[in-house]
């Protein structure tokens, strides 16, 4: 069901030495919580949605719940480069943050809400269905269970609540260091997406959703 690749290239995103297949199910978790995230955007920039209750697909690792919407989207669209790049790369902890969320929101759409899928692959750049079944839920999560950092960014919120001392002492026995957990401070505090926030989608989107979309987050954060 999930073995052609998306792209044939020579490059890899790399979670320790785990390497996150470049095939149809990862697609298909990029892709959902892509277009799922999207729909919330739009419906905030319409006023049908408030900033609040927008929480994205990011909202399943909760130290990122509050990311801005179009900060997320420009997440994902950085995972997904590094994804399908001729280069390798060593996956940070927002990429590992990303991947997770859209794995988890995506399985647990395919067994709460699975036409919601069907809806967010129609009309992208490959013309795919899935069953929403309980073996894609389990495919989806099987994405992350290798990975030898498995749960450090899901305990990282819960870190926040310990005495400084204590919560650093499990930092440094996870291997977090504060260089590691920087990119998650910036990212929460950005307002504004990359200059190459539509060309990193390519191969998840099409080129009229490229334009849609960057017309969308234009709105949601002018310059």
């Amino acid at each position: 069901m999930f073995g052609p690749r998306v792209a044939q290239h020579g490059g890899m995103l790399k979670i320790g030495q785990y390497i996150l297949p470049q095939n149809l199910l990862s697609y298909v978790a990029f892709r959902t919580a892509l277009r799922h995230t999207w729909d919330q955007l739009d419906r905030v920039v319409a006023g049908a949605l408030s900033f609040d209750e927008g929480h994205g697909f990011l909202a399943e690792v909760p130290f990122l719940r509050e990311t801005p919407l179009h900060i997320q989207l420009d997440a994902l669209a950085t995972s997904w480069r590094k994804h399908l790049s001729q280069e390798a790369w060593v996956a940070d902890l927002l990429d590992e943050s990303v991947i997770y969320a859209a794995c988890e929101y995506t399985a647990r759409l395919s067994e709460q809400q699975p036409l919601r899928i069907a809806w967010a692959l129609k009309n992208g750049p490959f013309d795919i269905t899935v069953a929403a079944e309980p073996e894609l839920a389990a495919r989806l999560r099987g994405l992350c269970l290798r990975w030898p950092t498995e749960g450090d960014v899901l305990l990282l919120s819960q870190l926040l609540d310990l005495p400084p001392h204590e919560a650093r002492v499990w930092k440094e026995q996870m291997g977090i260091t504060p260089q590691r957990q920087e990119i998650l401070f910036e990212t929460l505090g950005r307002w504004h997406v990359s200059a190459q926030f539509v060309h990193n989608l390519q191969g998840l989107i099409t080129e009229a959703e490229s334009s849609r979309l960057a017309r969308l987050v234009g709105m949601a954060c002018p310059a």
